[in-house]
């Protein structure tokens, strides 16, 4: 009897030194395998999870250029088309210049003081402008007959001009018309300079 029991009894120790060993084998951890140095990064970050996660760098503030504004602003609508004014007296060709009247007394045949005034009026005017000429045209009431009347305000046509010329106007830029009779109701006796574009 009692040699039967001692091999159980050993046999029961044996038993349990074995499951002890067991479960000893089973409760050790795995061995830890090497990560990746990307992972081991990862590990220590998600190990430390009370330091806050690092913030993005802050962009650098933008200067406004100078000269550039901050957007196009929007522009204003365009006012309606108006028509084109009706053509008014300043719009319209300018009529011929109007001349400068030299008076003479009946049967005169000289140049009074109102007369030379107006003849210096004329010599500034062409000197001012080396393209206009005068243009002459003289009337007369003497005589007694068309060719009568029209040697008279030759002659003081040529009188006007000659004082023109003295004055420093060649006599190419003078120009004589012998008319006569005055067809209009001005003075009779009178010659009237026209300054105008040389044609």
């Amino acid at each position: 009897m009692t040699a039967n029991r001692v091999p159980t009894a050993f046999r029961r120790a044996a038993t349990a030194a074995v499951l002890a060993t067991g479960i000893a084998l089973v409760a050790l951890p795995a061995p830890a395998q090497p990560l990746p140095a990307g992972r081991v990064e990862l590990a220590q970050r998600v190990t430390k999870p009370s330091e806050p996660p690092p913030l993005p760098p802050a962009p650098p503030p933008v200067q406004p250029r100078a000269g550039v504004t901050e957007g196009p602003q929007p522009s204003a609508p365009a006012p309606a088309p108006t028509p084109p004014p009706a053509p008014s007296a300043a719009t319209k060709p300018s009529a011929a210049p109007a001349p400068m009247r030299v008076v003479f007394e009946k049967n005169a045949m000289v140049l009074s003081n109102e007369a030379r005034a107006v003849l210096d009026t004329v010599v500034s005017t062409l000197k001012a402008d080396s393209t206009l000429r005068a243009m002459l045209k003289s009337y007369s009431s003497t005589g007694t007959s068309t060719s009568e009347m029209r040697r008279m305000s030759l002659k003081r046509g040529t009188l006007v001009r000659d004082y023109l010329m003295l004055k420093g106007i060649p006599s190419i830029r003078i120009d004589i018309q012998a008319l006569g009779s005055s067809p209009d109701d001005g003075p009779a006796d009178r010659v009237d300079v026209v300054a105008d574009k040389k044609s």
